[in-house]
Parts: C-alpha cells; structure tokens; sequence
C-alpha cells in the first residue's frame, strides 16, 4: 500500500464555511409547495440579470456538475464538480478530469465538503465509485503524478492513494468512461492496470497530445545538440497498449494479478477494460496481445478481438470455453442480469476477407445485397454453467446496420430483444425498426407465445426513444411521451403517480444497481420523476422551474439531489428532503447571467428542391433596423427543421453558442442554416454535392429580407461544417469570404495516418490512428473510392473563387495535413488564402491566449475581404446604411483586434 494520507484535505461532516466562501457556493433555503399529497420543489431563482457584452474568454470560465451517487445508505452524495479551464493550464497538456474535484454532501450533518479539492495543485479526481455497503468511496485522481487509485473510508478524514503504478483512465473524449474500476465486494475492487511505463507517463499528462508536445520538446532537444533524434515505426510491431486485470484491495493497497497483458480497447473505440458479470463473479476481457486481429474488422464492427472468461476468484487462468468465434465484436457484450449467459454478436476467421471492395461497392450499389454481408457477424450466447458457446438463429431479423450489428438487450434471464428491420423489409425497401425477442429455452428460434407482447412494444417503442436495463432484468424506456417498465415476464406498463401515467421526454441512467429518472418539459418547466422498477411506481415530480433543465440527479429513500442548470447555463446543486425542504447548496457560472442576450428570430424558407427548411437570425447589440450590417452565415452538416440546435434556436431561450455571441458582439449579423443531406446519397452525411440546396435559398432569403448587406456575406463553419465551407466555396462565388476551422478535406474523419505523437516517438506508437472511415460508414475510404472522389473538396479545388482562411490545431491528426494540402493547392493557382495553424491544440482551441487569437483573426480576416472600418472600441463606423470603407487606412493588426473588448483579456466585472 502507498498510503499517502497526507494529500487530500481531511473530510468533514461540517458545512466549512470558509471553504464554501472560497469556492462562490451560496445556500438559499427554499420552502415547499405540496400539491394532490405529493412533495413538490421548486428549485428556481430569481433572474438578477446584468447587460454586459459577451466576452470571448466568458465560456473557459465554465463550471458544471458532471456526476451525482449516492451511497447505498443514503446518508452521503459524492458530486463531481468540474473547475474552469481557465483556473489552470488549458492546453492539450491538461484533459478535462484533471480539472474534476469531488465533494462530499453528508445528508445527515447537511454540511458539503471538497473532499480532494484538485485546485490546490492541479490535480484530477473523478468517477467515483461507493462500495457495496456504502462505508466506501473509491476513485481515480491524477494527484502524485498520475491516474491511481485512491479510496476513502467514512471513518478515516482523509482519502488513501491504494495504487501507484497507474489505473487505466482510458483515452482522449473517452477517459473514465466505462470505469476501469469496479467494487467485487466490500474490500476488494477489480481495476485495470497499467503495465507499461510509456503508458503511464501519458496518464500523467491527460492524453497523447500532451504526451506528444514532451516528446517533440526531446526530439528537437536531441536534434540541436547534435545527438540523434531518428523517429521509426514498422507497421509489423503495431500494437495496442496492454493492461494487467489485477484485483486491488481497498485496505492494504495488495493487488492479485488475474490476467496479464490484455489488449486495451479504449484508444481506439471508448470501450471498457473488462466486463464484470452482475453478480461479480466473472469478468470477460480481451486475450492476450498476439492473437489474431483484423483491421477492416475492426472497421466493420466496433473492434474485433478474442475473449477470455475469468473468475474473480482465480489467478491467471482463462475458463475453457467451446465453440467461440474467432472473432467477438466487442461493442456488442453483454451479461444477462442473473450473469449466467454472455452475449455477443461475432465472425470467423474465413468471413473476414469478405470485407473488401467488391462487398462494399455491390453494397453502395444496391443496399439490399447487404443482406449476405457478413458485416455485423453472427449471434452468439455462452452459457457460464456449460461453458458452451452456441450460434443462434435470428430467423427473419436482418443483420445489417450500417455495418454494424443490430442492437440488444436483455429482458430477464431468458429473453433477448433485438430492435432491427426483418430482412423483407429491407427486400422491399421498408425502413421500419421492429423489436423481435428470441426465448433461450426450446430450439432458440423466435418466441411464438410473444406475438401480443411484439404488438404492443410495437406500438410503445415507435419512434425516438431511450431503452435501460436494470440489474433485475426489468428493462425501462421512453415512448411517445410516457415512461414505460417492461418486466423480466414481459409484462408492459406505463409508470405511474396516484394512478396518472408518468409524462417523460427523456430517461436517465443512474447505473444498474440505481433507480432511474425521466425528465419531461413543459410550458418552459422541466419536471424530473423518480422511477421504481420494482413496482412501476414513480415519485414526483420534482420541478427545476421555468427556463431550467436537470443536467444530473440522484436519490434516495430521505430526499433527492439535483443540478439544475438554466439557459444561460448557471448551475445550482440543490438538495429536497422527503420531508418537503429543500437547500441550495452550490452555485455555478454566475457571471454567465450577466452577459447580455441578443435578439433572436426564425424564418422560413425552401431549398433549391423544395424542401421546408428554417433559418436563425441573431443580430448584434443595439442593433439598428436602418443598417445593412454584414452577415455571417453557419450550418451543421445534417440538421433539419426539427433538429436546429438549441444554442442556435430563436424559441430556446438558450444563452447563444460561443460563436454567435463572439461574432454578433464583433457587430456582425449571425445566420444559422438548415442543410439536411440528400438521404437518397449512401452514407449521405459528407455528401458534398448537396450542400448548396440548403444553403444558397437562405442566403437569398436573408438578403430579400433587406437586413443583411448583400456585398459583405461570409462563410464560417467549425468542425463538420468546416467540411461544409469547403464543399460550399468549391460550388458557389456568392460569399466575401470564408473561415473553415478545424474542417476535414476529406470523407474521411480521421485521416490513415500516425498520430502527432508518433513523429517524435523512439519506439512504435500504440495510438497509430488507423481509423479512417467515410462519413456514416465504418469501413476505410480506400475501399469506397467514387464516394471518396465524389465528396472531396479536394476535387474541386480548382474551382475555388472565394478567399478562405483555414485554421487548424497541429494536434487533430488526419485534419491539419489534408487542410495543408488544401491550402497549398490555393496557393499554387495563385488563389487569395490563409492558413492558421495553432500548436498544441486539437479539436478547437483550448489555451486562453489562442480562444482570443482565434476570434479576433477571423473577425480580421472578414473585415479585411469586406473592406470594414472600426473604431477603437471594436465597433463597426458606417456610412449611411453601409459599414465604412477603409479607403486609403490601414487595416488594425491582429493585435490590436485582440485589444477589443470581446476579445481583451478576462475583465470581470461581479
């Protein structure tokens, strides 16, 4: 055991208000309103709004609550509290649980305590974990130098760090999701180990891109002084990172090795280090490094590997099992909730080359040959007892679904649900899901006796919908509009309070062996309900106010927790006792209810096809309906009238997107466009061709409107919709200028390529980024070449008209060299365009200094090609209706743009 004690500050049950001063936590007792004998709450506040402008630095002040659990008893709430990225370093060096503390609310004392209190030296904890009695809490937290285990015993003030070689936090967006711990039984935990030394040092640093900028700092390093500084990578010693499945004891720290080696999935799909069956006894993890692997496979399913079954009471020794596949598609497992059957969907050797071009291209040619594709593999059950793999027979469901296989769950120990389309449908072109279940008892073949209960979850499950299972085999979902609880002997019934139906729109999953809650919307209000899965009951509703949404929650026999956050995304924690009273006892955000929303309107308009579409028009500060202010222009690859973001959408009431209120507040008009994908295009989401359909009508619209200055029009678009100004400038002269930021060239996502931190590494990478796949379909481009060709931006290029700036982080890997390749054929045609390249960062800007640089270059950019004159406070000077030429003045640098109040440096004014 390393038992360091001394780390974290001792935990107490008091309130600490010195502590609770430091952090700007506020308690507001608030009474109750008890209506029809249900204890109601209402957890809203006064509106204290202060006009001031957006600055572009306000959302790296942003607090949130990201994970609420109880402990069995109820007595204790662990709540994980994630800290501004502008209170410490925000570059790639730094992921987001490292800025992730947990604090501790003692129901019984009702005091709140900071239980790791990360602030005091950068320091993460997250994914907290109680043990089965409650007298627990187990955690990871970067404190020491990297992610490690740490325990906390409610008898012992201060947490203990149990492990010191490094517990497996996983990768990038996926880091602590699923846990690479989990609690056996009262003492012991079952955790995934790091073995090698590289990979723990990455855990020290958050992810590879931090881990990329200490290598590249040695590279050059090594380079200057003369000492050699050869990089090399053979593809033939490719490999993943591996982990030792260890069982760690909770009091002495002592680990017993269970497996050794495995191969860890979460770099490559967000996927766990091991499967523990419910009841604790089993877990299935990968096999050993040097099995088979297959690429395309990998593509195809959600990563293929062979697995092993292991007891938690055993040392290192796989069960035998007979007849597994050679291949088990990984996303698929699951444990029947008594955990004696696994479930998998999985290949065989000789399939695997099936997967190649001339599958693919019969496929794009005609969907329906996808039926004999071996994509989504075939299905499979293990019965634990008999330690017999058997293949099981779907009958008529059809196994394709976009390459991947069709979705599953349990109900119960012997019954299996699987929402797909029968293969006639897919025949005569009916896109219609269906839930079919398959009994495991008689010859496994389609269940007869369930026809009525198909009907009616027929009928219940149409449509958009959310489906948990839980640890007793009940599975709980959403359908049109009510919470819905079908049980282990298939018996299906709407959940209930005083014998009304229970209204939801959306279900939360508080982890298996915890309730679940739906939440519903109404008339502004969001309203959350507690669900019973033993009975159908439901308790509720619990209400958040007007304009106010739940974003976690937890409860428990004596009250509920609940962060509530409202659209201009403050966050309170508050707490209701069963006895009615409920206590605010954390605040967040606060300044974000200071800053000044815009004007907002929707308006309608028709695509080049005739389709209904609808636009967003945000408008600068005092805006003045006499001027002809210029006009950016932004979409989303996808969206449609009914899936306009909410940080877009006039009726939202959300606070604006950082975007929309760094460009509005810089005095431009703002314009947010449909651009749904032509749906007959295979894999239509990249679908290039169609872009303008959407787009183009808006723009005219906005024009005709006579708000806009139809001279001074601009193209922006982050992310996909960078991929859309690319495919936008390559088909239309219509804008003044253009922005793609951090947009791939290219179909592919994710170019087949090193990552930045193979360049400087000594030894083969196991973050090789193979994972190149075409928009919406899991197979690598080179196997779709005519829809790779076709919805390039790349073969266009030739045609580009309009100046484009394009701005990328050297850490996003498969993006910053196609966007180079761009740039570069620009440039030779002698064609207007910038490239912007910022070191050490990824997916968007995280450092303070490059968000402000970032925003004030490309208001540069477009005042440049628009030809805007400014003041020196930033605002747009017009003349008459127009904004002002230049003429013969010079245009300001971009750093005496970044001197503008939007994008200055942090002024607060609370």
């Amino acid at each position: 055991m390393a038992g360091d004690t001394a780390s974290f500050p001792a935990a107490s049950p008091t309130r600490q208000a010195g502590i609770e001063r430091g952090f700007g936590i506020m308690r507001i007792w608030l009474g109750s309103l008890v209506l029809a004998a249900i204890s109601i709450s209402t957890m809203a506040f006064a509106d204290s709004r202060k006009d001031r402008s957006f600055q572009v630095l306000d959302r790296l002040r942003h607090e949130r609550f990201s994970d609420l659990k109880w402990s069995p008893d109820g007595n204790f709430l662990a709540i994980v509290h994630r800290r501004a990225a502008i209170s410490q370093p925000t570059s790639q060096l730094i992921a987001a649980e490292d800025r992730d503390q947990i604090w501790i609310w003692d129901n019984e004392a009702k005091g709140l305590t900071n239980l790791t209190n990360g602030a005091q030296d950068a320091s993460g904890a997250w994914d907290p974990r109680w043990s089965p009695d409650g007298s627990k809490l187990a955690f990871l937290s970067t404190r020491g130098g990297f992610s490690n285990l740490w325990i906390w015993d409610r008898s012992d003030p201060r947490p203990r760090k149990v492990t010191e070689d490094g517990i497996d936090a996983g990768s990038g967006f996926y880091k602590a999701s699923p846990s690479a711990c989990r609690w056996i039984d009262e003492v012991d935990l079952l955790c995934a180990q790091v073995v090698e030394k590289d990979d723990a040092s990455e855990l020290s640093i958050g992810d590879a891109s931090g881990r990329a900028v200490l290598y590249a700092n040695s590279a050059w390093e090594s380079a200057l002084s003369g000492e050699s500084s050869v990089s090399t990578i053979d593809s033939r010693k490719f490999r993943k990172p591996v982990r030792n499945i260890v069982i760690v004891s909770s009091k002495t720290g002592e680990k017993r090795q269970i497996t050794k080696g495995r191969a860890d999935v979460n770099v490559f799909r967000g996927g766990p280090p091991f499967w523990l069956s419910p009841d604790r006894m089993h877990f299935a993890a990968i096999q050993p490094e040097g099995g088979s692997w297959h690429p395309i496979a990998d593509f195809a399913a959600g990563v293929v590997g062979e697995i092993g079954l292991y007891a938690t009471d055993h040392s290192e020794q796989a069960l035998d099992l007979f007849g597994m596949p050679d291949h088990v598609v990984i996303s698929s497992i699951k444990w029947s909730p008594d955990g004696k059957h696994l479930s998998f969907f999985g290949f065989h050797e000789d399939e695997l080359p099936e997967l190649g071009a001339e599958t693919l291209a019969s496929s794009v040619a005609r969907p329906s040959s996808r039926l004999t594709s071996p994509y989504s593999g075939r299905f499979f059950v293990l019965n634990l007892e008999e330690r017999k793999v058997k293949e099981i027979s779907l009958c008529d469901l059809y196994m394709g679904n976009d390459t991947r296989p069709p979705s599953h769950l349990w109900i119960g120990s012997e019954r299996i649900a699987f929402f797909s389309r029968l293969r006639a449908d897919v025949i005569n072109g009916i896109d219609e899901l269906n839930w079919r279940f398959i009994s495991l008892g008689g010859d496994l073949k389609a269940d007869e006796g369930l026809a009525s209960l198909q009907g009616a979850v027929h009928q219940y499950f149409a449509g958009q919908m959310r489906v948990n299972t839980l640890e007793n085999g009940s599975a709980v979902f959403v359908s049109r509009g009510q919470a819905m609880l079908l049980s282990p002997a298939g018996d299906l019934s709407p959940f209930a309070v005083n014998g009304k139906n229970v209204p939801a729109d959306y279900i939360y999953s508080l982890f298996p062996e915890r309730p679940l809650a739906v939440s519903t919307t109404a008339d502004g209000e969001t309203s959350f309900y507690a669900l019973d899965s033993t009975n159908g009951t439901a308790r509720g509703p619990f209400r958040a106010g007007p304009d106010w949404w739940l974003s976690a929650f937890g409860f428990s026999e004596v009250g509920h927790f609940a962060s509530a956050t409202n659209t201009d995304y403050i966050s309170r924690l508050a707490v209701e006792y069963s006895d009615g009273d409920a206590e605010t006892v954390m605040s967040l955000n606060g300044h974000f209810e200071q800053i000044q929303r815009p004007e907002q309107r929707k308006f309608q308009y028709k695509s080049l096809n005739g389709s209904d579409l609808v636009g967003v028009i945000t408008y600068p500060p005092n805006y003045d309906s006499q001027k002809k202010y210029p006009v950016i222009f932004d979409s989303d690859i996808g969206y449609t009238p009914e899936t306009v973001p909410s940080t877009f959408g006039a009726d939202s009431n959300y606070l604006p997107d950082d975007h929309v209120l760094a460009f509005t507040s810089a005095g431009y008009i703002y314009v947010w466009l449909s651009m749904p994908v032509n749906e007959l295009e295979p894999y239509g989401r990249a679908n290039l061709l169609s872009y303008t359909s959407g787009i183009l009508p808006g723009v005219e619209e906005v024009i005709n409107m006579g708000i806009g200055d139809p001279n001074r029009l601009f193209l922006y678009g982050m992310s996909s919709m960078g991929h859309g100004v690319f495919g936008l400038i390559t088909q239309t002269n219509r804008f003044t200028a253009a922005v793609s930021g951090i947009g791939f060239v290219d179909p592919a996502r994710v170019g087949i390529q090193t990552q930045f931190v193979d360049r400087y590494s000594e030894e083969t990478s196991h973050f090789l980024q193979h994972r190149a796949t075409y928009m919406g379909l899991d197979l690598p481009t080179y196997f779709g070449n005519e829809l790779h060709r076709r919805n390039s931006a790349m073969t266009y290029v030739d045609r580009v008209q309009t100046p484009v700036m394009i701005v990328a982080g050297d850490m996003r890997a498969g993006y910053l060299e196609r966007m180079e390749g761009f740039f570069g054929a620009l440039a030779q045609q002698g064609k207007p365009a910038r490239l912007v390249r910022y070191w050490g960062e990824g997916h968007g800007n995280k450092n303070a200094a490059n968000v402000r640089d970032y925003y004030a270059r490309i208001t540069h950019w477009f005042d440049e090609w628009g030809d805007i004159s400014r003041d020196n406070d930033g605002d747009i000077l017009f003349e008459g209706q127009t904004a002002r030429s230049r003429g013969s003045d010079s245009q300001p640098s971009v750093e005496d743009y970044m001197r503008f109040p939007v994008f200055a440096e942090y002024a607060s004014s609370e």
